[in-house]
């Protein structure tokens, strides 16, 4: 099979049931999985995240139109077969996978961490060619006006540990949660 495949991107916003497809225009580069990882007949890989979340936003350019509306991105990991502390879980639910939170879409479309690699499940296309099948969840949030101090903090891993970088951090998330009200 192909390194280079086209990449359906299945999302839904705000917990909504319906999914929207957006699909790319070219080819992409997927990674399979090493050694290949098949679940139930399914063959599993990986595209860049931001090559997923262009393809979102040129289908769905609402997306990035409302300067004061962000989105937290979450894809759904196929290969992940544990969901957690919960034990009794639908097999439904199991064979979907995992929701893996990403970051603000903002942040993620402008800074490094969106070179980060997501799953998907390889399938047939209707014209019987294989694409990759990449799910995510966005939910909508109120823009953070401050954001640019967040991730500094965030990467400092010191300040983190640190009692004073964790007042810091309570500060910061009651100065984000008081702009959303």
């Amino acid at each position: 099979m192909s390194n280079q495949l086209p990449i359906r991107v299945w999302y839904t916003i705000d917990g909504s049931s319906q999914y929207l497809l957006a699909r790319s225009l070219e080819k992409q580069s997927i990674t399979f999985l090493d050694p290949p990882l098949e679940q139930n007949g399914r063959v599993h890989g990986t595209v860049m995240l931001r090559s997923c979340l262009d393809i979102m936003c040129t289908s769905s350019p609402e997306l990035l139109h409302d300067v004061s509306r962000d989105f937290s991105v979450y894809v759904l990991d196929p290969t992940e077969t544990q969901l957690g502390p919960v034990t009794q879980c639908s097999s439904t639910v199991q064979a979907l996978g995992v929701a893996v939170g990403m970051g603000l879409m903002s942040a993620l479309l402008t800074d490094s961490h969106s070179s980060a690699a997501v799953p998907g499940t390889v399938t047939k296309q209707s014209s019987g060619n294989p694409a990759l099948e990449v799910v995510f969840a966005l939910r909508g949030i109120t823009r953070m006006t401050n954001y640019q101090a967040a991730p500094a903090f965030w990467q400092n891993t010191a300040s983190r540990a640190s009692t004073t970088g964790m007042l810091n951090f309570a500060n910061l998330r009651l100065k984000a949660s008081s702009n959303t009200e």
